[in-house]
């Protein structure tokens, strides 16, 4: 999934896919992608099923979406409402956008890292894994604009989405919802979670996102699968 949407070019070929079940009703799927690959990956399948279908979002493919960056910037453009620089090819193809809906874009934005290092014990959620706050604070120090986004660093990722959990578990919640809405919805959902390992923001979020997924149930019937 991940180099240049290759390995998962059958995507649009996959009958499950838009299989349907045993009373005819469209089998859902939620794709999520965390981080920068995440975000690649997510644009890729849509410019895929743009040129298939000739639609974004096709009403065939019981899809929804879901992407997760701590990049102000990456998820700015990955927005609809923002206008795409005319070279952009990551999200458009053939003169058109496949950007996303902000319902479908979570931004993991920082808070106060400096006072969660400066006094641990005031934040029992964070300091069981936070690690050494005596390293923190010199990485902290060695960057005086804040760490860009995640820092590629796997921990400070996990930190932004523990900071954020409720603004992601609330997106989680209402892309699920979303299917219910439309009347197409099916008590059975299969999971994409796409990450890549090298960076901070999808390697630090990812176990962490397959437990939220996991914990949100909803009455739901669910297969959970990984991509990294």
């Amino acid at each position: 999934f991940t180099n240049g949407f290759d390995a998962g070019a059958s995507v649009g070929y996959r009958p499950d896919m838009y299989a349907k079940n045993g009373r005819g009703t469209l089998v859902n799927h939620l794709i999520i992608g965390l981080g920068g690959t995440g975000g690649k990956t997510l644009a890729a399948i849509r410019r895929l099923i743009l040129q298939q279908y000739h639609e974004v979002e096709p009403t065939e493919l019981a899809l929804n979406y879901l992407y997760v960056d701590t990049s102000a910037e990456d998820v700015r453009i990955a927005n609809i409402t923002a206008p795409l620089t005319e070279g952009d090819l990551t999200w458009r193809t053939r003169g058109r956008s496949v950007q996303l809906s902000p319902s479908q874009i979570v931004h993991l934005a920082q808070g106060n890292f400096a006072a969660v290092v400066e006094n641990p014990e005031d934040y029992e959620g964070f300091n069981g894994w936070l690690g050494d706050t005596g390293l923190w604070r010199a990485i902290w120090n060695s960057a005086p604009n804040g760490i860009e986004a995640g820092g590629q660093l796997r921990r400070f990722g996990r930190y932004l989405l523990a900071q954020n959990i409720g603004t992601f578990r609330n997106a989680l919640v209402g892309a699920l919802n979303q299917r219910r809405q439309d009347g197409a919805a099916d008590a059975n959902w299969t999971f994409h979670v796409i990450a890549g390992l090298a960076g901070g923001t999808g390697s630090g979020t990812l176990i962490d996102v397959l437990g939220q997924i996991r914990d949100i149930q909803l009455g739901l019937q669910a297969r959970l699968v990984a991509y990294v």
